[in-house]
């Protein structure tokens, strides 16, 4: 289902982009069907849902109860991270802190380690120049097929021409030959 929504979206967003000015209408059409697009965008969407999902899990929680007593007393606010009313409440919150915590440890080692940063980097740019040669293998078949149709359109203006300059009996017995019987 998320690959339908996805090439919607880049039909939406390729057609933004055309009605700005800032992509062609044939390199649109090509970013919306291209499937190696689809299939990043895919990963990413996904990668950012499950993160976000572990973000909502990993946050700090109160439970429902005390919520409704607290608006019943006219406060609306929520307990500082790591408040514990008892020992029972103050688990989630000390889970939520290790979650976190591992979760920034992670996130800094990536960051801060070169060797992945550098793959990062490589992987980033090589998808950048293959949808770069992808676009410009697409603008140049374009082009291919503008030349052989203006070639045609010449043939047969041509032909208009020769037969224009033929008399009108001449051009009669010449249709008569293409005509099915």
């Amino acid at each position: 289902m998320i690959a339908v929504i996805i090439r919607i979206a880049l039909r939406y967003g390729a057609g933004a982009l055309v009605a700005h000015g800032l992509l062609g209408a044939g390199d649109a059409a090509a970013l919306s069907a291209d499937p190696d697009i689809q299939m990043a965008l895919e990963t990413g969407v996904g990668l950012t849902l499950s993160f976000a999902a572990e973000a909502w899990r990993a946050r700090p929680k109160i439970p429902l109860v005390e919520v409704r007593q607290q608006h019943a007393r006219g406060v609306y606010r929520t307990h500082p991270p790591g408040f514990a009313l008892g020992h029972r409440r103050a688990a989630p919150y000390r889970r939520a802190r290790h979650v976190v915590a591992g979760m920034t440890a992670l996130l800094s080692f990536l960051s801060g380690n070169p060797a992945i940063l550098g793959v990062l980097a490589s992987f980033v740019a090589a998808l950048g120049w293959g949808f770069h040669q992808r676009l410009a293998g697409a603008r140049a078949e374009r082009a291919r097929q503008a030349a052989s149709e203006a070639a045609a359109r010449n043939i047969a203006d041509q032909v208009d021409n020769d037969i224009g300059a033929l008399p009108a009996d001449a051009v009669k017995m010449e249709l008569r030959s293409w005509a099915k019987d």
